[in-house]
Order: C-alpha cells, then sequence, then structure tokens
C-alpha cells in the first residue's frame, strides 16, 4: 500500500513538473543569457510588492545611500535623481537582468536610482514575460496590462524617493525592448527617454503625444528579432501572435518624425557597428546601432552607451 502511495505521488509530482515545462516550452521562450538569478545577493536592495490588475507585482529597487531622502542636501542641489527602469527580456527576471546589465553598478558610480520590475508568468520569480499586444506568451495570454503597471512603478518611487520626474528613463532587453517602445509611446507624458535592446515593433502602437528621446540596439545575426523585419525564428516565434515584425530602420524612422527631427540621418561605421542617427531639436535625440557581428546579446558596453545617451536628456 505504502509503495502504491508512493508511486502515485510521484507520479503527481512527474506530471506537475511537465504542465509548467509544457507552459513554458508553449510560449516558445528561453532565459536571456543568464539563468542563474537564484544565486544573486539581494543585498542593498530592495523588494516592493503591490496589487495591480488583481495581480501581486513586485520589483526591486537599488537606491545609492546619498540619494535616499534624508539627504536633503542631494535633492536641494540636483532637484532630485534620475530613475532608470530596467525590463528583463522573455523567461527572464528582474534578478536576472540586473545582473545581465550591471545597471547597479553603474547607478552607485554615477549617481541614480535603479528599478527592476518583474514580468508574469507561471512562476513567480522565473520564466517572466511581457505583454505588448501581439507577443509574448503567458502574459500576451491573459491580456496583463504591463504598461498600466509601469506607470504605477513609476509613480510609486517618485513618491517615495527623491526622484526628478523630468528625468525618468526605460530600458528594456528583448521583450522587456519591445514594452520599452510601448511605454515610450503609452506614457510620453512620464518618460524622457527609452532603450529598447535587441527589439522590435510592430508598428500599430500607440503614438506618443510628446517627444520621447530613443537609442536602440540591434544584432545583424539576430533571428529573434531581425533586424529587416518580418517574423522571428526559433522557438521564440510560438511566443507571440504571428504579427510580423517592423524594420529596426522604420522604428528609427517612426521616432524621428515624432521627435521633428531632419527626414535623412547621418550614419557611420563605428567597432564593425553601424550607427544612425537624426539631427533632431535639444533633448529628443534619435539614435540607433547595427552591430554587425551580435546575434541576440547583451553587447558588452551597452549599458555604458544607454547610460551616456540617458543622462544627456532631460523634459
Amino acid at each position: 500500500m505504502m509503495k502504491f502511495l508512493n508511486d502515485n505521488i510521484s507520479l503527481l509530482v512527474l506530471v506537475f513538473a511537465c504542465i509548467l515545462a509544457f507552459d513554458v516550452q508553449a510560449s516558445g521562450l528561453e532565459e536571456d543569457v543568464i539563468s542563474s538569478s537564484s544565486s544573486m545577493s539581494n543585498s542593498n536592495g530592495d523588494w516592493r510588492y503591490f496589487e495591480y490588475g488583481g495581480r501581486m507585482r513586485s520589483y526591486y529597487i537599488k537606491v545609492p545611500d546619498r540619494l535616499t531622502k534624508e539627504n536633503g542636501k542631494y535633492a536641494a542641489v540636483n532637484q532630485g535623481s534620475p530613475l532608470v527602469i530596467v525590463l528583463h527580456g522573455g523567461g527572464g527576471s528582474a534578478l536576472q537582468i540586473a545582473s545581465q546589465t550591471k545597471f547597479t553598478a553603474k547607478a552607485y558610480k554615477e549617481g541614480f536610482i535603479v528599478a527592476y520590475p518583474n514580468g508574469t508568468g507561471v512562476m513567480p520569480n522565473r520564466l517572466l514575460t511581457w505583454n505588448v499586444k501581439h507577443c509574448c506568451g503567458y502574459s500576451m495570454k491573459r491580456r496583463v496590462d504591463d504598461v498600466g503597471f509601469i506607470s504605477e512603478v513609476i509613480d510609486r518611487i517618485i513618491q517615495e524617493q527623491p526622484v526628478n520626474p523630468r528625468r525618468v528613463y526605460v530600458m528594456g532587453m528583448s521583450n522587456g525592448g519591445m514594452l520599452a517602445y510601448q511605454v515610450g509611446s503609452e506614457l510620453s507624458d512620464k518618460v524622457t527617454a527609452i532603450a529598447p535592446i535587441m527589439a522590435g515593433a510592430f508598428g500599430d502602437e500607440m503614438k506618443p503625444k510628446n517627444k520621447v528621446a530613443i537609442i536602440t540596439m540591434n544584432g545583424a545575426k539576430d533571428k529573434i528579432f531581425p533586424f529587416k523585419g518580418g517574423q522571428s525564428d526559433g522557438r521564440f516565434k510560438k511566443a507571440w501572435d504571428g504579427s510580423a515584425l517592423k524594420p529596426y530602420g522604420f522604428m528609427g524612422r517612426i521616432w524621428a518624425k515624432n521627435n521633428k527631427c531632419t527626414s535623412f540621418p547621418r550614419t557611420a561605421l563605428i567597432d564593425n557597428s553601424i550607427k544612425t542617427e537624426y539631427v533632431c531639436p535639444y533633448g529628443f535625440n534619435v539614435k540607433q546601432y547595427l552591430f554587425n557581428d551580435l546575434k541576440h546579446d547583451y553587447p558588452d558596453d551597452a549599458t555604458d552607451i544607454i547610460w551616456g545617451f540617458f543622462k544627456k536628456h532631460i523634459r
């Protein structure tokens, strides 16, 4: 009898594990570059939890000591700290993208607040996705309001920390970059600049009501987000509804038009990457990088380039 119970318990555990695995595989997602989030330290950081859209949502925030509200001198001199929101890729998590991008080290060195929100998924802290209408997996199927969630995260941090609301920036990797496009489009009253990295857009995003600076990075050998547009290749294509991506150059032109930039950009070859830059009114630049030898990877110097771009822009 005991053997019968043990065998059946083992079978139930196996079935449950298979169900979880199927949900993840059915979404066609795989963790972006790093899968060691469980070993990352939570020191000098703080989690925030709140209910939004009928779900418990969370984000991880890092605030250098000199930027706390108690330090009134800093706030008085600098009119508050810049805030950078970093969005993980499909199948990733807050801690995973923090480790991958090293934005916390940059925040402590340069003096800004950084927050890493979590997407949603079958498990609370792993294999998470963002809903961008046509993608991705779990969040898309359940029509999760992730733009609204990011808006609430920004509001809460501004209320809690000495943030300069004119210096709020959002970057995202892969699926997170897709959400960065949508955040820039729909929250142009809150966001000064965005940085979609190794990502794409579908062209039916809402037109921004305000100008938003943008820097993008794509890999010429990326099959998940082909820079020429079209359908994604590999398992990832199962994560969305079949809609085709627009070419990366198309998105540059759309944002340049919105920001009242010149129609013809300047192009230069720098270290085996093609840099395209539009001449725009001050504070609303449009810049794109295409790395010739890069696949679906986070560029080594991306964090430095992104922050260098962000810090020049203030609303």
